[in-house]
C-alpha cells in the first residue's frame, strides 16, 4: 500500500453505490487516475466543495497493488475558478479543455507538461475578453505536445513551399495539412477545407508561441473550421462539451 499526494483537477465525480463517489482526476504527477472517495455521496463534511469538476486541488490517496481504482483521502481547494464557473460561456470553455486533456493525458505516468500547459489556460480563461480566441491557441498549441502537428510550410502533396503557394489554399484532415490549388484540381481530394495563405502563416505563429500576437477576427473564424475537426480526427474520440459549445453557446451569441 502506498500513500502519494499530488496537485489535481477534478474532471468528474459521479455517485458510486450507496455512499461514495467515483472521482476522476487529473494529476501532475501520475496523469489521469480514478479514485474512490468513501462516503462522500453521504456526508459533504469530509471533501465539500473540493470535489467539484474544473477545481484545483492537492489530492491525497492510497494505492494497492492490483487495483484499478485508487483511495482517496484527502482533497485540500487550491483554486476554485469561481470566475469561469460563474459565467457559462467560460465555464464551458473550461469544460472543453479539460475534456480535451482528459482524452490526451496518460493513465498513472508524469504528466507535468500537460498539466502546467491546462492551468496556464485555465488561469487565461478566467481573465480573457475573448474565449472563442483562446480556445484556437489552446488547440493549437496542444497539437504539437501531443505529436499532431499539421503540416503547415509546404503542399503535403507537391511539397513546394509556402511562400511560393497562391493565397487560397486547401486544408486536409486526412491528409494533416495544407494543399495547393494546382493538387487539390489535379487529384480531386476530397474533405478539405478552404483556408487562406495569411491564416496558415498565423497559425504557425501561433504554433511556435510567438509572444504579442495580436488578435484578428478573421483568421480566428478560418481556424474554427480546421482545428477542432483536426484535432477530433487524431484523438478518434467524439468530445462532447464541443457540441455543447457549439449548439448552445454558438446559437446564443447569434440571436
Amino acid at each position: 500500500m502506498q500513500f502519494k499526494s499530488t496537485q489535481a483537477f477534478i474532471f468528474e465525480a459521479v455517485d458510486f453505490k450507496d455512499f461514495d463517489k467515483r472521482v476522476v482526476l487529473l494529476t501532475k504527477d501520475f496523469g489521469k487516475i480514478t479514485a474512490i472517495a468513501l462516503g462522500a455521496k453521504k456526508s459533504q463534511k469530509r471533501f465539500g466543495a473540493a470535489l467539484e469538476p474544473l477545481t484545483q486541488v492537492v489530492a491525497s490517496f492510497v494505492q494497492k497493488p492490483h487495483q484499478s481504482m485508487v483511495r482517496l483521502e484527502e482533497c485540500n481547494i487550491i483554486q476554485s475558478y469561481t470566475t469561469m464557473k460563474s459565467d457559462l460561456e467560460r465555464l464551458s470553455y473550461g469544460c472543453y479543455f479539460l475534456e480535451v486533456m482528459a482524452t490526451v493525458m496518460p493513465q498513472e505516468e508524469d504528466a507535468s507538461g500537460q498539466f502546467s500547459f491546462l492551468i496556464s489556460f485555465m488561469k487565461a480563461l478566467e481573465k480573457t475578453k475573448n474565449a472563442t480566441a483562446l480556445c484556437r491557441l489552446f488547440e493549437a498549441r496542444l497539437l504539437p505536445m501531443i505529436g499532431y502537428e499539421p503540416v503547415l510550410k509546404h503542399c503535403v502533396k507537391c511539397e513546394r513551399k509556402i511562400d511560393l503557394l497562391e493565397n487560397a489554399l486547401q486544408f486536409s484532415t486526412v491528409s494533416g495539412g495544407i494543399i495547393c490549388q494546382r493538387c487539390t484540381n489535379a487529384k480531386r481530394i476530397a474533405q478539405t477545407l478552404n483556408i487562406s495563405k495569411d491564416t496558415v502563416q498565423y497559425l504557425r505563429r501561433m504554433m511556435a508561441k510567438e509572444k504579442g500576437l495580436s488578435l484578428n477576427e478573421k483568421h480566428i473564424r478560418e481556424l474554427k473550421q480546421i482545428l477542432p475537426s483536426f484535432l477530433f480526427y487524431h484523438l478518434d474520440q467524439e468530445i462532447k462539451s464541443f457540441d455543447f459549445l457549439e449548439n448552445v453557446i454558438g446559437n446564443s451569441k447569434s440571436i
